[in-house]
């Protein structure tokens, strides 16, 4: 069976992966550029990470890539594919993984790639202010990260609170404070209007200094899929089997719309990955879908948002709040029959690993609510453990316990730890917490243990 795959991004790579040691030999790929993850980009602009650390790892032995063209046609009826470089591949089975398209771009012109090279630079290019566009996730998550590198940070948006359609008002009040305490500027009720790549313009008049940074929400690519005939809503529609109206023709990852839901989150591109390989190699595996995950965790704030947005549960529900405003804690748990519909959770990192096993495991929320939300362990009731047991990478499903296990048989650093265990590869959300458990198993040992056995 010929396997062509159209995308080089992590879902793409994921699934190549899968499939490879399912063993199946005749795999393609068609990336029209480097293979990279762009979840990591906050690292980035954090100055964690260089642009080049984002390069995604080697594929499978075995699988052709072919990196730097573009597929310009599908001719769905012979089964086969053109590029811009006029070369034709045939496939047997066509797997479309062209992801979404994330407008990060600068105003007043700019190439996205040197300026994440500069945000990454020295002290002298973060001496530069940095206005940020959009108070949605990816503005919220950029703006964030470039404060934390030591930059000045202005935040520009249309809505009254950052996030609020996401997580609502409560939620967004808390976030506004949050992200005033960590010393970025906001400007509710803006937008820019202009820029010249040193000064932005808003629609007001008024003019700030600093590069513009547009994070325009992501937009699945569908391009492709629509001149091809397929069927395109908001993303390439497929069924439970991720099949498209095409039935030798699959999407998976940010640009598949399933059940009228196109969700771009790392989460739900690895579940897709998993159920198409497993799929085309003769299981009955289904799709059944990925409730939306949104992910904050960087430059000391800790986000986390399961579910709908903050109007999108309707019906007879229970909701149990959390405010600690002192400490920038807040949590918002939605329930229908005692289980999880949707959660927020903000400055609460062990809270939201427990609560996100619950969530993904659609198990019942112990009696013990508080003791949930902050992480401490509960006997009983459908509790989770948050130390051992603890879900660090939720893209790959990595625990604490792997992590200690991976660093006690060799994996000394973060790089290591990422290769042996995967943690931190997904959407990045992670990475400071790897980076803190990395530090922890290195210290004496007494206080590996102190920890672990708390």
């Amino acid at each position: 069976m010929r396997v062509l795959v159209v995308g080089n991004g992590p879902v793409a790579h994921r699934f190549v992966g899968a499939l490879s040691a399912r063993g199946h030999t005749d795999i393609t790929v068609l990336g029209s550029s480097r293979g990279r993850n762009r979840a990591l980009v906050p690292e980035v602009l954090a100055g964690k990470l260089s642009w080049s650390d984002t390069v995604l790892p080697p594929w499978p032995e075995g699988v052709r890539v072919r990196a730097g063209v573009s597929v310009v046609e599908v001719d769905r009826r012979r089964r086969l594919v053109r590029t811009d470089c006029g070369r034709v591949h045939r496939y047997d089975v066509l797997v479309l993984a062209t992801g979404m398209r994330h407008d990060l771009t600068t105003v007043g012109g700019g190439v996205p790639s040197a300026l994440l090279a500069g945000f990454a630079g020295g002290q002298r290019e973060r001496s530069v202010p940095a206005v940020v566009l959009g108070g949605g996730v990816d503005g919220v998550r950029a703006a964030v990260a470039l404060c934390s590198s030591g930059r000045r940070v202005n935040l520009v948006y249309r809505q009254h609170l950052p996030m609020a359609g996401r997580i609502g008002d409560g939620g967004g009040r808390h976030l506004e404070s949050v992200l005033r305490e960590r010393g970025v500027e906001l400007w509710p009720h803006r937008e820019a209007v202009g820029g010249d790549g040193r000064t932005v313009v808003l629609d007001d008049g008024e003019r700030i200094d600093g590069v513009g940074l547009s994070c325009a929400p992501p937009v699945p690519n569908t391009a492709l899929a629509r001149a091809a005939g397929l069927r395109v809503g908001t993303g390439v529609v497929v069924d439970d089997r991720l099949r498209t109206s095409d039935p030798c023709v699959y999407a998976i990852g940010g640009c598949a719309e399933h059940v009228g839901c196109a969700v771009g989150d790392p989460v739900a591109g690895r579940r897709q990955a998993a159920t198409l390989a497993a799929w085309l190699s003769g299981s009955e595996r289904s799709y059944r879908g990925t409730p939306r995950v949104s992910r904050i965790s960087t430059g000391g704030v800790d986000l986390t948002v399961l579910g709908p947005d903050a109007e999108g549960v309707s019906g007879e529900v229970e909701t149990v709040f959390y405010r600690d405003a002192a400490r920038g804690r807040y949590a918002e748990l939605v329930l229908r029959d005692e289980r999880l519909v949707r959660a927020t959770m903000l400055g609460l990192p062990r809270g939201s690993a427990a609560v996100t096993q619950l969530f993904d495991g659609d198990r019942p929320v112990p009696r013990e609510r508080l003791a949930l939300l902050l992480g401490v362990p509960a006997r009983g009731d459908g509790a989770v453990d948050a130390h051992g047991d603890n879900v660090v990478c939720d893209c790959n499903g990595v625990t604490e316990g792997q992590l200690e296990l991976a660093w006690l048989e060799g994996a000394r650093d973060v790089t290591a730890l990422a290769s042996r265990t995967r943690a931190g590869t997904g959407c990045g959300g992670c990475a400071d917490e790897v980076r803190r458990l990395c530090a922890l198993f290195t210290a004496p040992e007494e206080s590996v243990w102190s920890v672990n056995s708390s």
